[in-house]
């Protein structure tokens, strides 16, 4: 191997372990912010208000159920397209879905609002509160869940594609500094509707906290301790891009400048 190919190489593994570096820091990161959010609150108050909670999901039609570890977090079901579903279901199509309580059809579950918690929802005040935020909003209409999921994921994807790309192929350090950041950009601001769908949620889920009882050191609380690192994972998730394309492109102006100086 020649030495501008071992140089090449260098480069590319150096380009490589900052941007893994970042995305694996970023999931890391995401982990440890969703465990904390989802600890159980085993002050009696707490218990007090998600038994208030609870009581007032059960008069709205929601139904409570413990979820198991193998489901991930706290999650609403279902947030589908009933119609489709239904129209899918009256010509045979069996359309499955993974529960707590094993595979089942989604025409046997369309149309209940049903809340699966990660833990027991005695202890759950914050996470119970949040998915009873989500049932709240009206059904999501396929455009919206376009935009609040799909186009988060692609500008994820696409914010680093462009840091390295634009990097690459920018004349001078600056301009390939410049890439980065607005890759950076790309991947921040096309996960803002995300945010914004899992922030709304844990708003309204604090007002509802107050309406049932709680008091403001109470909703304080609960909003820094859980819900707040809740969110903080989903922030994680356009943050760990948005450093790798700043991390590649000044990698990427730095081989420039040396490239120059010779």
């Amino acid at each position: 191997m020649t030495e501008k190919k071992k140089t090449k190489l260098k480069r590319l593994l150096e380009i490589l372990g900052l941007s893994g570096a970042a995305m694996g820091g970023g999931y890391v990161s995401r982990q440890a912010l969703g465990a904390l959010g989802d600890r159980p609150a085993k002050a009696p108050s707490d218990q007090q208000l998600a038994s208030k909670l609870r009581a007032a999901a059960e008069r709205s039609g929601i139904e409570i159920r413990k979820g198991n570890e193998n489901l991930g977090q706290s999650f609403l079901f279902p947030e589908k397209d009933v119609k489709k579903i239904r129209d899918a279901a009256s010509k045979g199509h069996k359309l499955l879905t993974q529960t707590p309580e094993g595979r089942k059809p989604l025409a046997e579950l369309t149309g209940r609002k049903i809340v699966w918690l990660k833990g027991n929802p005695k202890e759950h005040v914050a996470q119970l509160a949040h998915e009873m935020g989500h049932i709240s909003h009206k059904p999501m209409t396929p455009n919206w869940k376009l935009l609040t999921y799909g186009v988060p994921v692609m500008s994820q994807a696409a914010g680093p594609a462009y840091a390295y790309l634009g990097a690459k192929k920018a004349k001078d350090p600056e301009k390939a500094r410049k890439a980065g950041r607005i890759g950076a950009m790309i991947s921040l601001i096309g996960s803002a509707p995300l945010l914004a769908q899992e922030a709304l949620p844990s708003i309204k889920g604090m007002r509802a906290m107050r309406q049932h009882g709680a008091s403001r050191g109470q909703v304080a609380r609960l909003g820094a301790s859980r819900l707040l690192p809740a969110l903080g994972s989903y922030t994680m998730m356009a943050a760990a891009p948005a450093l790798a394309s700043v991390l590649m492109s000044r990698a990427i102006a730095r081989h420039k400048s040396k490239d120059k100086k010779k």
